[in-house]
């Protein structure tokens, strides 16, 4: 769950403007508006699953490079079939 907040630096006390500014780095201008969230990020995937996966991966790119080998297909013909189905998958996003 989220919560966000939002204020004209303006209406801030000093103290509170001073902490922001202290914070983000830089000084805030009167005409600014500052947004703060509080958020509780989701848990990252469990590790056990995450490294299952990966070796998944490891298997299935290690079996596609040994049929390519076996049928002498170069690796720029495969370089241009993975840049062409990123090309179509960037289109659909």
């Amino acid at each position: 769950m989220s919560t966000v907040v939002s204020r004209n630096v303006d209406d801030l006390s000093e103290a509170t403007r001073l902490g922001l500014e202290q914070l983000v780095g830089s000084p805030l201008t009167p005409k600014q508006r500052v947004y703060v969230v509080i958020d509780v990020p989701e848990p990252g995937p469990n590790p056990v699953v995450k490294l299952g996966a990966l070796g998944r991966i490891q298997r299935l790119v290690a079996e596609a490079q040994a049929h390519a080998d076996r049928s002498g297909i170069p690796d720029s013909e495969i370089d241009a079939a993975v840049e062409e189905a990123m090309a179509h998958v960037r289109r659909r996003g």
